[in-house]
């Protein structure tokens, strides 16, 4: 008995990491139960299949789609991706047996190639998905990023699952609003633990009632000389604008001094001449 697996997103030449967290979740998958993986992969010149066995619990089965001047119609470039994947996921189910479940990665594109299969051989089908367009937060204006047509393709697919499981609880909530009919669980995306191992917690050493006492008269003292610093600070701000606003005082009264001085010259110079005038008349 294995799990026939049909990943949506799969590694290739042009995105390498297409989807590599699908290829690292099958691999765990594999320690526990043999799986036999499908990958379709749309190449302008390829038109072959390729099989690793290096893994006998994982054996990988890549299939290049050829590209064709068909498909650059929608409706039978759609078409001519569906019986070619069914043809490969019934070949291998001819060959290896009726696996105990098919296992679908990503429920678009490659959903209803699954779909087609599971219901004509009776094999339970699920679904892991990890696509964050089901998300609402992200679309104010519309309920998800589909377009109608992955919308109905998508639909058939959670009509025909057995159960789904999300990569994070937000995920799994939001799929849940489309669909609320179908059970779902959380089950993150794996972490190899011989690369990657939690930050282990730096323990606190106790402190006797002593330290404590002491460490807090010594930030008691900190915050007293803190204190009387800003203190001498503010003193010598206020002494300071005091200063300026002396001299700026003293500045306006030689100014009125002036002004005045010059105003009282100018009218001894008016009387002055009126008296001549006066006196040139007489």
């Amino acid at each position: 008995m294995y799990i026939l697996h049909l990943p949506s997103w799969t590694p290739n030449e042009n995105d390498p990491l297409n989807g590599n967290f699908i290829d690292k979740q099958i691999e765990a998958i594999s320690l526990y139960t043999p799986s036999i993986t499908l990958r379709l992969i749309k190449d302008k010149t390829k038109n072959h299949t390729e099989i690793n066995k290096n893994n006998p619990q994982n054996i990988v089965i890549t299939k290049y789609l050829k590209a064709s001047f068909w498909d650059k119609i929608i409706g039978i470039r759609q078409l001519r991706l569906y019986l070619k994947g069914r043809k490969s996921l019934s070949a291998i189910i001819n060959q290896h047996g009726k696996p105990a479940f098919i296992h679908l990665h990503v429920a678009y594109p490659y959903g209803v190639i699954a779909v087609g299969v599971a219901k004509s051989l009776h094999i339970p089908l699920i679904l892991s998905e990890h696509w964050s367009a089901y998300l609402t937060h992200f679309h104010a204006n519309k309920k998800d990023d589909f377009s109608p047509f992955q919308r109905s393709l998508i639909r058939s697919v959670f009509k025909n699952i057995r159960g789904f499981s999300a990569v994070s609880h937000f995920l799994l909530e939001n799929i849940q609003k489309h669909y609320p009919k179908v059970q779902g669980v959380v089950i993150p995306n794996v972490v190899n633990t011989d690369k990657f191992r939690p930050v282990q917690p730096i323990k606190k050493e106790k402190k006797t009632i002593r330290e404590r006492r002491r460490r807090k008269r010594q930030m008691d003292r900190q915050d007293d000389r803190g204190g009387k610093e800003r203190k001498r600070r503010e003193k010598r701000r206020r002494g300071k604008e005091k200063g300026e606003n002396k001299r700026g005082k003293e500045k306006g009264r030689k100014r009125g001094k002036g002004a005045r001085g010059e105003e009282r010259g100018k009218e001894k110079k008016r009387r002055e001449r009126r008296e001549e005038k006066n006196g040139s008349w007489g």
